[in-house]
């Protein structure tokens, strides 16, 4: 409801980030370790598993997990 949502409070987490290009990695373990852990950390955050992270706008820039 509305009234819920008024009263809610945002929880922010600050993370290392990444200056290096992921565009040509191809799997989980080519990320920057920092961009690794980020994916992790939503996936915690979330509840459930990533199955997919992409990595730029074509079908191999799409890296599977799992």
């Amino acid at each position: 409801s509305t009234a819920v949502q008024e009263r809610a409070k945002p929880v922010y987490t600050t993370v290392p980030g990444w200056a290096t290009d992921t565009t040509q990695c191809r799997s989980f373990d080519a990320l920057p370790a920092a961009a690794r852990a980020y994916v992790d950390l939503i996936s915690e955050e979330m509840g459930a598993p990533f199955i997919i992270v992409s990595v730029g706008p074509d079908r191999d820039q799409t890296i599977e997990i799992g």
